[in-house]
């Protein structure tokens, strides 16, 4: 199942699957010409038979003479359309080691087509024409999805269960966690050695509290299970990022929107209030691993800094109803992606002490306030909403992305070289989609919903997802 973007365009190659064959002449037939008579001399009693002429026999001595020397043998006659070329006859007009003229040959991915040397054309089953060569492709790539990178067929779109990486098509492996928990609201991390991170709910003891969950993969591929807290409230989700020193943290909301919370693990979890009365709060952490949280609390929106064991508050926007739904950090830059009364979804911008804001999209209160994601890198940004990706880059919201009408959540990242990456769903099949050349590609992961998304730093893509049936909780890489 192939995906594209209804906007943006792709140079893509023509895939084509016949050989063009070089058509070589067949075997030449010259044409037998009559022996010329010999220029008989003169026959004198005793006297010398004349020289044969050039091609002819020669001529018969008079009497008592000597028979004049045979001529010599004349070139090879070619039938029409055939040239007689060192003694073979061929079809200068097809002949790639004669096209045109004797001696005149063709490169190695050129055939020769009415006497002049072209390009070759075609290429057989599995194959692409590639800077004029046949070159193979991915055996698991999509038809549509496979163009050239210089003299190689790369694959931009895979088969079911298949991603592109680095050209070639890699395998999904996927694997169930948790028979019986929600990642709705849940999140993803990466630390330095590859290994995931997850904060996940055990499904409400009461309509909104819930038991918040943590899960990670131990470098020897064991999985581990902790419990963050026991009155969480579901609804306003979880945020987890690690740092560098592989420490784990964690925002969310305690009990009926009591207080936003602050986890951190190191050997152990430890758990403390920030700001008590929160009702929304996603984190992220600065260049030193600080931990960023920016909330929605007393109808304001609030970031909250952590300098050693104290925070720090700063009100970015007052009144709006504003939920925080994202937060990043690019360079200098904190990111905060919030809607706004429910039904615009804005991004804010908080840079040299100074909050601006500018409006992404607006809609209906059920989808501007549903899960939301934020990319930045170098000023570009990235916003995944909808079912679309909103992309901004000069500083202009100049183009967007529609996926095909795509379930709310979309999560957005980019790879380490800039390349800019999502994950999504469609028909309960979770769909992870590339950037290429303006043109978004997709191949299903498999069977899910509600995906996540998380980059490693070698750029590979680590997925969680309510997986089907049962919406068991996946985790895919």
């Amino acid at each position: 199942m192939h995906f594209r973007s209804s906007y943006g365009t792709s140079r893509i190659g023509l895939f084509l699957s016949m050989v063009v064959p070089l058509l070589f002449a067949s075997a030449c037939a010259p044409g037998a010409e009559a022996p010329s008579p010999g220029g008989g001399g003169g026959r004198p009693a005793g006297g010398t038979g004349g020289t044969g002429g050039d091609g002819g026999t020669s001529g018969a001595g008079g009497s008592g003479g000597t028979g004049g020397a045979g001529g010599s043998g004349g070139g090879a006659t070619c039938a029409p359309p055939l040239t007689d070329c060192g003694g073979s006859c061929v079809d200068s007009q097809t002949d790639a080691a004669n096209c045109g003229s004797c001696g005149s040959s063709c490169a190695a991915n050129e055939i020769c087509a009415g006497g002049s040397c072209e390009l070759a054309t075609g290429c057989s089953a599995g194959e692409m024409l590639c800077d004029g060569l046949c070159a193979a492709c991915p055996a698991d790539a999509l038809d549509g999805g496979r163009v050239c990178l210089g003299a190689s067929c790369v694959a931009h779109s895979c088969n079911e269960g298949f991603w592109p990486c680095e050209g070639n098509c890699c395998a999904w492996s996927p694997e169930t966690l948790e028979a019986s928990a929600s990642i709705e609201r849940g999140d993803i991390a990466v630390d330095a050695a590859g290994n995931p991170h997850i904060c996940f709910f055990n499904g409400s003891d009461t309509p909104s509290i819930s038991t918040l969950r943590y899960a990670w993969r131990s470098n020897g591929g064991v999985w581990n299970y902790e419990t963050i807290s026991t009155s969480a409230h579901e609804f306003a989700g979880c945020s987890l990022a690690v740092d560098g020193n592989g420490a784990v943290h964690v925002a969310f909301i305690k009990g009926e929107f009591d207080s936003t919370m602050y986890a951190v693990r190191g050997s152990s979890w430890s758990t403390s209030v920030v700001d008590g009365s929160g009702r929304n709060a996603v984190l992220t952490l600065d260049s030193s691993g600080q931990p960023i949280i920016v909330e929605e609390a007393r109808a304001e929106l609030k970031l909250l800094r952590r300098s050693g064991e104290t925070w720090t508050s700063t009100v970015l926007q007052e009144g709006g109803a504003p939920q925080p739904l994202d937060v990043v950090v690019d360079g200098a830059n904190i990111g905060v992606l919030y809607s706004e009364y429910g039904t615009t979804l804005k991004l804010g911008t908080f840079s040299g002490g100074v909050f601006t804001s500018e409006l992404v999209d607006t809609g209906a209160m059920s989808s501007m306030t549903s899960a939301k994601s934020l990319a930045m890198r170098g000023g570009e940004v990235l916003v995944g909403a909808d079912g679309k990706i909103h992309a901004r880059s000069g500083g202009t919201w100049s183009t967007k992305y529609d996926l095909g009408g795509l379930r709310s959540h979309v999560d957005v990242a980019f790879l380490p070289g800039g390349e800019r990456v999502a994950v999504t769903e469609l028909a309960h099949e979770v769909i992870y989609f590339q950037d290429f050349d303006g043109e978004w590609r997709g191949s299903i992961v498999g069977a899910g919903d509600e995906a996540r998304l998380a980059i490693d730093v070698s750029g590979k893509p680590q997925l969680v997802f309510a997986g089907n049936p049962g919406r068991a909780i996946t985790y895919a890489h």
